[in-house]
């Protein structure tokens, strides 16, 4: 992949940029470096093929670095490698080397073959996303450092030149100037769906009509408003990672806007079950700690308990709501998307403050916590926040296949299909998921919504656009609906997308076809995945079980 100069006289599609020094002419564009976008390139690279990748923050991994979310995963991970791919399983027992190797465990953590480094009950693997980032870069070094792979932090895409379908070149915006791409191919891995309205693909957000199909509905049990709505978005989350000092406070956090968010913090507990306890590890009768939900590193598990715990902040208390991501013209916005991490940011700051100072403590001696403190630089950032927003709801492509609950949900396969005991099985599946449609409180659902599923496939049909030949989708914005984005956004589902579609453009580079031509080599493209370590299918007694964990 070699840089070329910029042809004399040439014109852009897009306004002036600040500078562009250089064409690259790779054979896929990746934009966005998340879970989807690392495992998209990795099958290219893998496959031989050249790959710029794009990522508008310094780490890569989205969900599991700079967004500060550990995965949620069903338990067949861990118990019979199921529901994942071999490459993602790969980065997870990479992830639990990595522990072993450099941190001082105690013999009991480093024996155990299902290590979890934070003893976390939200998930299965709960590790620091720093570790995450740290894995998922090795992977990615080899290639750059033979050229393969033009991995470009701080990037963003800004415009695209089309016709009639294909995607001719992309225009990105990096710290030292303007840079185009004319890829031969293009996966929009990005975390809002950035490629969709940059080139005139089809698209939706928020929540469509419901309703009977006949009518233009989706047909959901579940979505019954008669109308569209775009700002129906699931609220994101700035998260924030925290360590716990007793013997001294230290670092205050404060904030203007804790009166603005008050009333939300002190819902917390409001059951007497849940605590918030840094000190033990405890669970109360019928109740949990949320110190311990998503926490990512455990002092129990140290020979030297002084590094303590760290644990990650994401709970219900700092869900944003009062603004999107996603301008509902669906248009990018950096003004307004800027204005609405700072407003998120500060209602985390606040929930801080809460458990800090005001938080009554279940074992009933005092207020607050003074020795929580923020942990700089675990998420990306110096501040100990994350370096990104955690997203929940992208862009949703209208794809060759579109899913909807009416596929996955058990009580709307019971209804649809009374016979019905597994979800809709696809000739085109590319992967598997698991997981309930977890949706947090909408302007349609504003106590949330929570169903369970089946385990469920991937069609490949969802991450084609219709009218698109050379684009793809590679993370949360394949075609499906609001409510069954609900069950489509979670860690390994997210990387099993953007790894078929990084397979499905090395066979298509391979044989000289469109991506939208592989059903008619099906039976190929198929053999060409098992062989990749893909999960396609589930077995029929896994089928059938009722999926209700989880809750990100």
């Amino acid at each position: 992949m070699e840089a070329q100069p910029a042809p004399s006289g040439s014109t852009s599609p897009t306004p002036k940029p600040t500078s562009t020094t250089e064409i690259l002419q790779p054979d896929v564009l990746i934009a966005g470096g998340g879970v989807g976008g690392v495992a998209a390139a990795l099958a290219l690279l893998r496959a031989h093929r050249t790959v710029v990748l794009t990522e508008p923050t310094t780490w890569v991994g989205g969900q599991l670095t700079s967004q500060g979310v550990p995965p949620d995963e069903p338990t067949w991970i861990d118990a019979e490698g199921l529901g994942a791919t071999r490459a993602y399983l790969e980065v997870r027992e990479a992830v639990r080397r990595h522990v072993r190797q450099y941190f001082p465990l105690i013999d009991a953590a480093r024996r155990d073959p299902d290590l979890d480094p934070g003893k976390a009950w939200t998930a299965p693997l709960c590790a620091e996303p720093a570790i995450w980032h740290a894995e998922l870069r090795a992977a990615l070094a080899p290639y750059e450092a033979t050229n393969r792979l033009r991995l470009m932090t701080q990037t963003t895409t800004v415009s695209a030149a089309m016709l009639r379908g294909v995607v001719l070149a992309v225009r990105l915006r990096t710290p030292s100037g303007d840079v185009r791409v004319r890829p031969r191919f293009v996966i929009d891995a990005t975390e809002l769906g950035d490629l969709l309205p940059l080139t005139g693909a089809p698209y939706i957000i928020g929540r469509e009509k419901g309703g009977p199909r006949e009518r233009g509905g989706t047909g959901e049990p579940h979505n019954h408003w008669t109308n569209a709505d775009p700002s129906c978005q699931q609220p994101f989350t700035m998260v924030a990672a925290l360590s716990y000092a007793p013997s001294r406070p230290r670092d205050p956090v404060r904030t203007t806007a804790y009166a603005d968010f008050a009333a939300v913090y002190q819902s917390f507990g409001s059951n007497h079950r849940d605590v918030f306890d840094p000190s033990r590890d405890w669970l109360w009768k019928d109740g949990r700690n949320f110190w311990q939900y998503r926490r990512v590193r455990y002092r129990g598990y140290l020979s030297d308990a002084y590094l303590g715990d760290i644990t990650l902040l994401n709970q219900a208390e700092n869900d944003h709501r009062a603004r999107l991501l996603i301008p509902v013209n669906g248009r990018p916005d950096t003004s307004a998307f800027a204005a609405a991490v700072a407003r998120a940011t500060e209602q985390t700051r606040g929930l801080i403050e809460y458990f800090q100072r005001h938080y009554p403590r279940p074992d009933g001696s005092g207020r607050g916590w003074p020795g929580i403190f923020l942990v700089p630089g675990a998420i990306g950032a110096p501040t100990g926040f994350a370096a990104h927003p955690y997203v929940r709801e992208s862009r949703r492509a209208r794809a060759e296949q579109t899913i909807t609950e009416n596929d996955v949900g058990l009580a709307a396969r019971a209804r649809q299909r009374p016979s019905a005991k597994a979800a809709t099985r696809y000739t085109d599946s590319v992967g598997t998921g698991a997981g309930p449609i977890d949706i947090h409180r909408t302007r349609a659902h504003p106590g949330g919504l929570f169903l369970a599923t089946y385990p469920f496939e991937i069609p490949f049909r969802s991450l084609v656009p219709r009218g698109m030949r050379n684009l793809l989708m590679g993370a949360k914005n394949i075609g499906t609906t609001h409510l069954a984005n609900g069950c489509y956004r979670y860690h390994p589902i997210e990387w099993s997308i953007g790894e078929a579609a990084g397979h499905a453009l090395a066979f298509a580079l391979r044989d000289g076809i469109e991506p939208r031509a592989l059903p008619t080599r099906w039976n190929e493209f198929a053999r060409y995945l098992d062989d990749n370590g893909v999960h396609r299918h589930w077995r029929e007694d896994l089928a059938r079980v009722h999926v209700e964990s989880f809750h990100i």
